[in-house]
């Protein structure tokens, strides 16, 4: 799924999630409806249990191989909700890493597990908001020293998964 990346990529757009040939996995309670507010059709998830309440970017195992350094998710938080969005992004030597943001970790359970890094957001703001990820210092975070010495560095952007709950 090459794609002209500059300046920016709707994955959305990229994955047809508005037309029936799309390349996008829907679990549980996904709305997709128009924001009054930001005036763009919107993905609305909502359900108590996020591994069972998502939206997971493409279905496809090929993935999304989009080789930017930055992610940027227009997102809205649901107050006191829980929520989790994970990315997978592939190493220069063909390693998968996963990060993991939400408020489901608590923050003494914290801990780098192999290939996965886990940042926790308390109290986001309740209002729309630009969420920007550097995917190269997460997965440098995830290889550590070691592969930093080998010059393994971040090759491309796999999948995103949104959990309940977030528009």
């Amino acid at each position: 799924m090459e794609e002209w990346q500059h300046p920016f990529v709707n994955v959305f757009k990229l994955c047809k999630t508005e037309q029936e040939n799309k390349d996008v996995e829907i679990s549980g309670k996904v709305a997709h409806r128009m924001d009054e507010i930001i005036h763009r059709k919107v993905f609305r998830i909502s359900g108590a249990i996020p591994a069972v309440n998502y939206i997971k970017l493409p279905k496809t195992p090929k993935g999304l191989t989009l080789h930017g350094r930055f992610c940027y998710l227009q997102i809205k938080f649901e107050p006191g909700a829980l929520f989790s969005i994970h990315l997978e992004v592939v190493t220069s030597d063909g390693n998968t890493c996963r990060m993991s943001i939400g408020n489901i970790f608590k923050p003494e359970n914290l801990k780098k597990k192999s290939g996965v890094v886990q940042y926790n957001l308390r109290d986001p703001p309740t209002t729309w908001t630009l969420l920007s990820l550097d995917l190269a210092a997460a997965a440098a975070e995830v290889t550590g020293p070691a592969a930093a010495a080998a010059a393994v560095k971040y090759s491309h952007l796999k999948s995103i998964q949104l959990c309940s709950t977030l528009t």
